[in-house]
């Protein structure tokens, strides 16, 4: 696949068969669990719902504060940066990745013509 025309939310949108209806924001998302610290990642918000795409987890999950779990997605914008994006989140958070992070990511679960059940083992 050729980056250069790569449309993350286009893709995204296919993988998890999202309706055309919903717009899609980048974000970042704040997690943690009863006793351990905080972590952030990199999400992309379904809007006017309060589910979210965690990109590293390949999953949707909904933004829950409980006491068990907290996760907070903000709002974030993207920025390019030489080799990088930078994510700004609208509360100031910054997630700073390789602009091939989502395709590195999703690359394992594409369909590659002509590749042997062997190949996939190795």
């Amino acid at each position: 696949m050729d980056l250069r025309f790569f449309n993350s939310f286009k893709f995204l949108r296919r993988y998890f068969n999202l309706p055309g209806n919903k717009k899609l924001k980048w974000g970042i998302v704040e997690e943690s669990h009863s006793s351990e610290d905080a972590e952030f990642r990199l999400c992309v918000l379904i809007c006017g719902t309060d589910k979210y795409i965690d990109i590293a987890a390949r999953r949707i999950f909904s933004q829950a504060n409980c006491r068990l779990i907290k996760r907070l997605a903000v709002p974030a914008k993207r920025l390019s940066a030489g080799k990088e994006y930078a994510y700004i989140a609208d509360n100031g958070w910054l997630i700073r990745l390789p602009k091939t992070f989502i395709a590195d990511v999703y690359r394992s679960s594409w369909w590659r013509t002509g590749e042997t059940e062997k190949e996939r083992l190795l």
